[in-house]
């Protein structure tokens, strides 16, 4: 989040009775001394500041972005797909709508891959990897399952991110968003924005994998509001979903509704 503090500054303006007297010169085009000038009076000091109104439209909205539901990719420079692995996990489908399958003992779950394809459908996909199908409880980033969560000022850090109704310990809290970037265009967008913004702290850049970074700054999502401290509620867990990796952000503990929500940033 940005801060943006109250402004003040002093105006120096002049009384309608007060006069200037401009520089008069010689006859070789030189100003003569102070002799020539006759006194000016005092400038009169004024003491300005915002508006309480502009104030409070200031800090009543997030600092603008363009909203995006996932990773976007450069179709010319984007990371290669992992391969399928052809490991199935061995839950078993529960045959009962509703009676969730796949839970924290699922082989995909334990080596952070996300459950994908049915095998009921007729068109068998090669990521295919699950026989659960809907019941399956580990697609939760490919289902946008993301819990309920909206942006807040948080006291002393800006704009952060409560959840509303909240999160229970382990439970899929966001998905991270924005541009996906290989490492020479990581740095040469953190160089311009040293440059162009040197008094701006906020930080938007996640590693995705090596090589690969995703940039929430411009184009992201609500996750891009979740401020760090050393003392988290949430953890980062890279996810392959269908041979993409992307990063969940999970809960560490059950989370209460209005509570803001954080992680360790793990600035080098």
């Amino acid at each position: 989040g940005t801060a943006i503090s109250e402004a003040k500054q002093d105006i120096r303006l002049l009384d309608d009775s007060d006069t200037v007297e401009a520089p008069t010169s010689n006859a070789d085009g030189q100003e003569e001394g102070d002799s020539a000038a006759r006194p000016v009076k005092k400038l009169r000091q004024v003491e300005f500041c915002l508006p309480c109104d502009f104030q409070q439209d200031v800090y009543s909205k997030p600092p603008s972005y363009t909203h995006v539901h996932g990773l976007k990719y450069d179709p010319a420079n984007r990371p290669k797909k992992h391969p399928p692995t052809n490991e199935v996990c061995k839950c078993k489908p529960s045959g009962k709508d509703g009676v969730v399958t796949c839970d924290d003992h699922c082989l995909n779950r334990m080596v952070m891959t996300e459950c994908v394809g049915d095998k009921s459908k007729s068109e068998k996909n090669p990521y295919w990897n699950c026989n659960a199908g809907p019941n399956c409880g580990n697609r939760a980033i490919g289902l946008r399952k993301y819990a309920k969560c909206r942006p807040k000022r948080e006291q002393g850090k800006g704009w952060g991110l409560v959840v509303v109704d909240g999160v229970k310990k382990g439970g899929l809290v966001q998905e991270y968003g924005g541009e996906v970037i290989d490492e020479a265009t990581k740095e040469a967008r953190l160089a311009e924005w040293a440059r162009d913004h040197p008094n701006d702290p906020n930080f938007y850049i996640m590693s995705l994998e090596p090589g690969w970074y995703i940039d929430a700054r411009v184009k992201g999502n609500l996750a891009r509001f979740i401020n760090h401290s050393c003392g988290p509620n949430c953890h980062l867990v890279p996810t392959n979903v269908a041979g993409n990796m992307r990063v969940a952000v999970v809960a560490l503990r059950d989370i209460k509704p209005g509570e803001f929500l954080c992680y360790d940033y793990q600035f080098d």
